[in-house]
């Protein structure tokens, strides 16, 4: 069987963020890859990954030369030319429909002058997710809940972007926001990126951040490894080549998992407090960002003449010719005064007071392998999230059942690119007249000219972590009654 298939190829940008225009005329090669870490490596770092492709384009009349007049990205240089333009790629196999293949956002192009080439890096929707933001406190939200709040301030869209299960039951199809029936007690961003903080939420929860290649954010709760995903049989005359390793992450005879209780202050407790006096001059405003001492659950408003005073130059009270306009989030409040009249204002004395949500002394909680053979510690530390001991008990529970056994680590190289191919499917492949199974973590990809006619080859290679689920026997499922049918409850 031929290990490449002849294919039809589509590349499309959106140059000014609006309108696709297709490129592919001008495609010498592309390569990537669709990757998540294995759930015990996202368990144990707690980052995840922002998937990324590259693409080379003839550039002999300067296409896609910023600088130049004639480019098509000319008219956007002074903003950074085709930063963060969308671009999608996608493939026709045997005259089927086109499946994207890959799709993100443009990050950083080069130009190769003397070859008259550029090559464009490609990332996924997680780089719009890393724009920084502050939110007011979340109580008690659910976990899914969370998620959803978080994509959606960054403005993505329900049903576009990704699908809650609310989206789900209403318009058919598969949540990619996994249900959970765990509450947060508390959550808000201080100056952080979106996607720092969903990595952080999936660490203490057991499950997995990641784009599709169809450019959907998902946030896979760690039960759906112990469940049958999509099935494929791959013998060795369809790969070049086949490598098992083991991982030198794997080796370890302790698990150590850090938690933090967190407890409501007083409702009263002052939280900021002005250093120093702030001169207004007339008709004029002065901004304030107050770093709060702890992150509030509440904020009162302060009170004229009892939290702030304002003064003219003669000590005379002149509390009426300023605006305050206070913006709050959970650990900082921006503060804008503006004085409305023709004399100096001094703006004195405030202060903030609300309920601060207090971080108690760390505790640990430890778990072994039950190895004698590694001196290796894996600890999981200074995560948010982990406010219990319940949850830290999770965490190294799942950990040390991991680590007890070291896991086999395959590559499968040189197999014929299939598009739909996903992130979690099960692979059973055959080497040496075995039989084995894993699941696929990574899948790398290229894509390249073969003939003058503008044919492609496609060609994929696949990382899989050995699939021991199955052998544990089956699990809780959400949704599902298994009482009395010898199910084992996940972590």
């Amino acid at each position: 069987m031929s290990i490449t298939r002849i294919v039809a190829l589509r590349v499309r940008f959106k140059w000014n963020g609006a309108d696709w225009v297709d490129e592919t005329a001008r495609v010498l090669a592309i390569n990537g890859a669709l990757e998540y870490q294995a759930l015990h490596e996202a368990m144990a770092s707690g980052k995840h990954i922002i998937q990324q492709a590259t693409i080379r384009l003839a550039n002999k009349d300067h296409r896609y030369s910023t600088w130049h007049t004639a480019s098509v990205l000319y008219p956007y240089r002074t903003t950074g030319g085709p930063y963060q333009a969308p671009c999608e790629i996608a493939m026709s196999v045997d005259g089927n429909p086109y499946q994207i293949v890959f799709t993100g956002y443009v990050k950083s192009p080069t130009e190769n002058y003397i070859k008259n080439d550029v090559s464009f890096t490609i990332w996924d929707k997680g780089e719009i997710l890393r724009k920084k933001y502050s939110t007011a406190m979340l109580q008690n939200y659910m976990e899914h809940d969370v998620v959803i709040y978080y994509l959606q301030l960054a403005g993505l869209v329900d049903g576009v972007d990704f699908i809650s299960p609310t989206y789900a039951s209403i318009n058919g199809g598969t949540a990619t926001i996994d249900y959970a029936s765990t509450r947060i007690p508390y959550s808000w961003l201080d100056d952080e990126p979106i996607w720092d903080e969903l990595a952080d939420l999936a660490q203490a929860s057991g499950a997995q951040v990641y784009v599709t290649r169809d450019g959907f954010v998902c946030f896979r709760k760690g039960y759906q490894w112990a469940t049958i995903g999509a099935q494929e049989t791959v013998t060795p005359d369809q790969y070049n080549d086949i490598e098992p390793r083991f991982d030198d992450k794997s080796f370890y005879d302790e698990v150590l998992v850090e938690y933090a209780e967190r407890v409501p202050g007083d409702a009263s407790d002052e939280l900021w407090k002005l250093d120093r006096p702030l001169l207004i001059y007339p008709s004029t405003t002065e901004e304030i960002e107050a770093k709060l001492r702890y992150p509030a659950i509440t904020i009162t408003p302060p009170v004229a003449n009892t939290d702030y005073f304002v003064r003219n130059l003669a000590g005379q009270d002149k509390i009426a010719s300023i605006t305050l306009v206070l913006t709050y989030a959970a650990q900082k409040v921006v503060i804008r005064a503006t004085n409305n009249t023709g004399e100096m204002a001094i703006l004195s004395k405030m202060s903030i007071k609300g309920q601060p949500l207090l971080g108690q002394p760390s505790k640990q909680t430890k778990g072994s392998t039950g190895s004698d053979n590694y001196d290796r510690e894996i600890s999981v530390r200074g995560n948010p999230y982990i406010q219990s001991q319940v949850q830290a008990e999770g965490v190294k529970n799942f950990l040390t059942w991991w680590y007890k056994t070291v896991k086999m680590l395959w590559k499968i190289k040189g197999i014929r690119g299939v598009p739909t191919r996903a992130l979690g499917d099960r692979i059973t492949f055959k080497i040496e007249g075995q039989t084995l199974y894993g699941i696929t973590t990574r899948i790398e990809w290229t894509i390249g000219s073969i003939e003058s006619g503008g044919a492609f080859g496609y060609q994929q290679s696949l990382d899989l972590v050995e699939d021991v689920f199955t052998g544990e026997g089956t699990f809780f499922k959400v949704g599902v009654s298994q009482l009395g049918g010898g199910d084992g409850v996940w972590f």
